[in-house]
């Protein structure tokens, strides 16, 4: 686990998202502090043909602390 934290440090691709060309569904957690509400707006904003879902009141683990609104939305 602790290398594979480590390399996800350096691995940047944002110049490449605006050639990703498949729907995307991005899927946030208003209280998500490991991958910030700000990060997952950036994805929504460089991927084209994205579509984006903010679940509120849930962190990082909102399929288990709000698992009958995914189903909304999945």
């Amino acid at each position: 686990m602790e290398r594979l934290t480590n390399s996800s440090e350096s691995y940047n691709v944002l110049n490449e998202l605006d050639k990703v060309e498949a729907h995307t569904l991005i899927i946030s957690s208003e209280e998500d502090y490991l991958t910030p509400v700000r990060d997952q707006e950036l994805l929504f904003k460089k991927i084209k043909n994205s579509h984006w879902v903010k679940i509120p009141h849930a962190g990082h683990a909102s399929m288990y602390e709000r698992p009958l609104i995914l189903r909304v939305y999945v």
